[in-house]
């Protein structure tokens, strides 16, 4: 895609001439306001210069689906990389960048894992929790600081608006069995969420070599604790209590004979804890102030044949302050992050040191802001400065406009720069015989351009974006290193590219509704394609009411074909291989008895399709589930 932003401008062309003839169909401008995606302003979404999408808990509902990692590949402009069933390691990939290029926000807090190279495993978030998930694609760093070269990921937990019961238990293939309660209560100025849930499941096997059979399991405990109390008419406290706990059954790899993924006794166990206290004040009508304090550790145990082989920790603790300012044209948010990151690993000493005890802190400015020119044209502008212990000064901005063309069709904007920081892995990591770090590493900048445009009517939208992405200093983990003979990280030289465009439609009719999403993705270094992006993929998801009392989704879930880098036993050289294109079909049907009872029926890679997203590694094969849920 040489010239995107020419064909786009054509799209544009075609679809401005087209909504004069569609007015008739046109409705009310969406006032839905943003969570904490486009920005930290509640700003209206026709201000937003972005594409977003949203999943709401009707939307989760209806899927049926357990687990995060299950619902994501079907939205626009993802790759998702499963490494096995459910519970094994699940890479996201946004508009062709690195794991660790999407920042995770959980109610507001950043959930990546530092010990674990920056990245957020989806495998371990249950949705029995979650209210709503937006994703917000495109340099996001001047709003969300460190790491959002390729968007922000934000998912919102359930909050108490009403005093409620609900308990739901469910059973499935692999002797799968999982549970959830969940409590809403409302009482004067108290108010709170708390959901416990429960997964335990003897999983599949995940090596795709012949003659290995050996399943492996995992098992997910889960706590969140949503607390909110009115201080007064114009304060308040809110909090949030995460606790995670899992254990994962994993494979070797055989680095003697095939270099492929063989039966071992292995086993990850980690814990996840997120908390969060809020407070917030309302000095008038337009200005408010806020003061949190957050706070994420991440705890792994990797234990191979009965011994402990590594294992990693982080603490990460943010305090913020800012002051938000709103009016009929102006939305104007500022503060200050003070961040420290506290970083252990462990292990055996062999060949060398693993050991790693590491500190890094930053303190950072920001400013978001919105301005409404009129009542169809508003200017965005995002900016933050950051200075880091280790890494000095840097600038991310974020500029953008949205212009309301006609009743039914908006255009938007934007170019941003964000960057992020090496992770402590890349600079510290080590793996015996295999990976050692490099503390020289550089940050990575991205700088990115896009231009869309969203079509609304009473029964359709439509979300058309082209998006141009320039990486610098992109860091390649899989360097060879002839002193070591074992592979580092360093930066590549030149520049990286990420090209492309997406679109999402959403069709309503009398009883059903269609969803269609497409994503042509063109990611290359100076010297290949990047491995395990699809050129192309996309989905589509069809959800049908049957009478009053059943709700049936059937959706199909497309991923190209793709590269991966095989690295078969020494002395011989790695390979690229290419890795077939597949459809996943799901399938998710909900059966209400009343307003108390309903039942649910969860297929997933329904006609239980052989493929592999990574080579060697089976991914998910076919997964039926039942489950019942009493609420009162």
């Amino acid at each position: 895609m040489s010239t995107p932003f020419a064909k786009s401008a054509v799209l544009i062309a075609l679809a401005v001439s087209f909504s004069i003839h569609a007015e008739s169909l046109s409705q009310d401008n969406d006032v839905e306001t943003l969570t904490v995606t486009g920005s930290r302003l509640a700003i209206p979404s026709d201000a937003l210069a972005g594409f977003r999408q949203v999943f709401t808990r009707a939307d989760i509902e209806r899927s049926q689906a357990l687990f995060l990692s299950d619902i994501l590949p079907t939205f626009a402009g993802v790759d998702i990389s499963n490494n096995g069933g459910t519970g094994q390691f699940a890479e996201l990939r946004v508009r062709g960048g690195e794991t660790n290029h999407l920042v995770v926000l959980l109610d507001g807090v950043q959930i990546n894992d530092q010990a674990q190279g920056g990245v957020i495993d989806l495998a371990h978030i249950p949705l029995s929790s979650i209210e709503r998930i937006e994703l917000l694609q495109g340099t996001s760093g001047a709003q969300w600081g460190d790491g959002a070269l390729s968007g922000v990921l934000s998912i919102t937990t359930m909050t108490a608006t009403s005093t409620s019961h609900a308990i739901s238990v469910g059973a499935g293939l692999n002797n799968t069995i999982h549970a959830n309660a969940i409590q809403t209560i409302v009482a004067s100025d108290y108010r709170h969420s708390i959901s416990v849930s429960s997964y335990d499941t003897d999983g599949q096997n995940i090596s795709a070599v012949e003659g290995q059979t050996e399943e492996d399991g995992y098992y997910n405990y889960q706590v969140v604790y949503k607390p909110s109390y009115a201080l007064s008419q114009t304060s308040r406290l809110t909090g949030l209590v995460r606790f995670t706990e899992y254990r994962t059954k994993y494979d070797a790899t055989d680095f003697v004979t095939t270099g492929l993924p063989i039966d071992a006794d292995n086993f990850s166990k980690g814990t996840k804890q997120t908390f969060k206290l809020s407070y917030s004040k309302d000095l008038s009508q337009y200005v408010s102030i806020n003061a949190e304090y957050q706070n994420q550790r991440d705890e792994v145990k990797n234990t191979e044949s009965g011994a402990l082989s590594n294992a990693s920790e982080t603490d990460e603790m943010r305090y913020l302050a800012w002051v938000d300012i709103n009016s009929n044209t102006l939305s104007l948010s500022s503060g200050a992050q003070l961040t420290e990151i506290d970083f252990e690993q462990s292990g055996p000493v062999g060949f060398g040191d693993p050991n790693q005890t590491q500190v890094i802190s930053s303190e950072a400015f920001f400013a978001d802001s919105a301005y409404r020119v009129n009542d169809d044209f508003v200017l965005s502008a995002s900016t933050r400065l950051s200075q880091n212990s280790a890494f000095g000064h840097s600038k991310d901005f974020t500029f953008g406009l949205s212009y309301q063309v006609s009743p039914v069709l908006r255009v938007f904007a934007q170019r941003g720069r964000a960057s992020k920081n090496p992770t402590f892995t890349e600079r510290f990591g080590f793996f015996a015989g295999t990976f050692q770090g490099n503390p020289e590493l550089e940050p990575e900048v991205a700088i990115n351009k896009e231009l869309g445009l969203a079509w609304n009517t009473d029964n359709a939208g439509i979300q058309l974006s082209v998006f141009d992405t320039v990486l610098q200093s992109e860091i390649n983990g899989f360097v060879f290193d002839a002193n070591t003979g074992g592979f580092t990280a360093d930066n590549i030289t030149g520049k990286s590219k990420r090209q492309g465009w997406q679109l999402q439609s959403d069709w309503q009719f009398d009883t059903w509704d269609l969803a269609v999403n497409y994503t042509y993705t063109d990611a290359s270094d100076t010297s290949q394609n990047e491995l395990r992006r699809a050129r192309h993929n996309g989905s589509i998801t069809a959800n049908v009411a049957l009478a009053s009392v059943f709700d049936l989704q059937v959706q199909g879930i497309y991923q190209g074909t793709q590269l991966d880098q095989f690295f078969p036993p020494w002395p011989q050289p790695s390979e690229i291989v290419s890795m077939d294109a597949y459809w996943i079909i799901n399938l998710g049907l909900g059966y209400i008895i009343d307003q108390h009872h309903s039942f649910g029926f969860n297929a997933k890679n329904l006609f239980d399709k052989d493929y592999q997203d990574i080579v060697g590694y089976r991914g998910k094969e076919r997964m039926l589930e039942l489950n019942y849920r009493y609420k009162w």
